[in-house]
């Protein structure tokens, strides 16, 4: 009896290991497709546009993106709109952009000190990563597919609305996942094109 009792616990413990990395791996196959497909998109809009550039790069563009984003949210900080990559900050940083507390001084600051940040963002716009990619991995991913919906409902308004509003940014916010650095870092660069639009029109 005893036997039986300690075969079955060890049979829902493995089970228990495997849906726990089933579920791990999925949440990172997610990421990485996204990712995948962000800097896939921006790789070749650059490649394209370099067709018809003077100086033209040697052999193919690969980039990461999300990078960029990292040493932009990093400039968030430096700068004292964000204390940290956490929850609370990006919602203190979001009641700031709603009451309309962000100088423009810091904005530029921003958009001088990361310029490839801004130069990527202003070849790819926002489709690539709010609207193409993650209707691509949607098509493809199943495990996930509840939450990239419920995103990409969201991201759908940025295109009926004309652009990100303070409103559509925090919808993304109350869904995003800060430990997940791609959900969080879409987020940021969300905020970002809030930004352009609200100093640059």
């Amino acid at each position: 009896m005893c036997l039986k009792h300690y075969s079955l616990c060890m049979s829902v413990c493995c089970l228990v290991f495997v849906l726990s990395c089933r579920s791990q791996n999925s949440v990172s196959d997610y990421t990485v497709a996204l990712k995948d497909c962000v800097n896939r998109t921006a790789g070749e809009r650059i490649n394209w546009l370099s067709k018809f550039s003077d100086e033209k790069p040697e052999g193919t563009v690969k980039l990461d993106f999300y990078d960029s984003i990292a040493d932009f949210e990093n400039g968030l900080i430096k700068y004292g709109l964000l204390i940290d990559k956490e929850r609370q900050s990006y919602s203190g940083l979001i009641s700031r952009l709603r009451e309309g507390l962000i100088p423009k001084e810091a904005y530029l600051k921003l958009k001088n000190t990361f310029p490839t940040f801004v130069e990527i963002n202003s070849l790819i716009g926002p489709s690539a990563m709010y609207e193409n990619c993650p209707l691509n991995v949607l098509q493809t991913d199943v495990l996930n597919k509840e939450k990239l919906a419920s995103f990409k409902l969201i991201y759908d308004k940025i295109n009926y609305v004309g652009h990100p509003s303070v409103d559509i940014v925090n919808e993304v916010f109350n869904i995003t996942d800060f430990q997940n650095d791609i959900e969080r870092l879409s987020l940021c660069n969300l905020i970002y094109f809030n930004l352009l639009v609200k100093f640059e029109g």
